[in-house]
């Protein structure tokens, strides 16, 4: 009986681990013990040559403490506004030969609501909302325009009219969309000179 035992068990963590198909597994980075899908995986309606760098809380600090120019998108993949601003946002960059956009998904950190969100929060505390206990808080999605370590100019949402529940805009929405970031991008340069 303890053979046969053995044997079933010993079969199921083969036919278990026999399962695990490494060629049809995505892209993806282990960080710690959770595993990260590629930015193009979780927003699949980007393009394979996006602009968008993952970037971690330092580093979007770093931005503002370095006084540096750029845009910074704030989104996670769960959020439909969050993958209808994708697009437009990659094709008004392109529009204005932006090469990159540093991509932060706020999610865990604002649950932790640790001294690390915080301070990275308080360089533009003065356009986030506050929640129901009074704290300033990062609402996704949202796209900074900064300069010289300053915000110049921010997006926040996707569109008015845009369906709540759906991670895609229809061609007009899209356009209108990109107009407006495309506006944004455009201030952004002017202040360049």
């Amino acid at each position: 009986m303890k053979k046969v035992y053995i044997i079933i068990l010993s079969m199921l963590v083969l036919i278990l681990v026999g399962c695990n198909n490494q060629e049809a597994a995505p892209s993806i980075k282990k960080t710690s013990e959770k595993v990260v899908l590629s930015f193009k995986e979780e927003y699949p309606n980007v393009t394979e040559e996006h602009p968008f760098i993952e970037r971690n809380i330092y580093q979007i600090e770093k931005i503002f403490n370095d006084k540096m120019t750029g845009t910074i998108f704030f989104g996670f993949p769960d959020c439909p506004k969050c993958q209808q601003v994708t697009v437009p946002l990659e094709k008004a960059a392109i529009n204005n030969n932006i090469k990159t956009i540093s991509y932060f998904n706020p999610l865990i950190a604002r649950e932790q609501n640790n001294e690390d969100y915080q301070k990275m929060i308080s360089y533009f505390s003065e356009i986030l909302p506050t929640d129901e206990y009074g704290d300033k808080t990062l609402i996704t999605p949202l796209v900074l325009f900064v300069k010289d370590g300053l915000i110049i100019d921010y997006h926040q949402g996707s569109l008015v009219t845009a369906p709540v529940d759906s991670d895609n805009l229809d061609e007009t929405m899209t356009n209108e969309l990109i107009n407006i970031i495309d506006n944004k991008f455009k201030k952004m340069n002017e202040e360049r000179l």
